[in-house]
């Protein structure tokens, strides 16, 4: 859960540093989150594999963030993290 919660800090932080009031940032960043969950849950006849291809425009905001985090190796980062939980239990 702390890293989750650190997630949203970070954003509502970056919000922030931006211009936006800190309980307007807090606030968008708790409802932002709970929507992309609740859609998730609303489109479960679909994998999450296919609601990765479904939520990408080619050229647009979110390719382009799902791109730069793969080259950051961000989600090699988290399955390392995953794998060594997984060994300690």
């Amino acid at each position: 859960m702390a890293s989750f919660y650190f997630l949203l800090n970070q954003t509502s932080n970056w919000l922030t540093s931006k211009g936006i009031n800190k309980k307007d940032a807090e606030d968008y960043t708790r409802e932002l989150f709970l929507a992309l969950s609740e859609d998730a849950i609303n489109k479960n006849k679909s994998s999450l594999k296919q609601l990765v291809l479904e939520s990408q425009t080619p050229g647009g905001t979110n390719a382009y963030v799902l791109n730069q985090l793969k080259k950051k190796k961000f989600y090699k980062v988290q399955q390392t993290v995953l794998n060594s939980i997984f060994k300690k239990f």
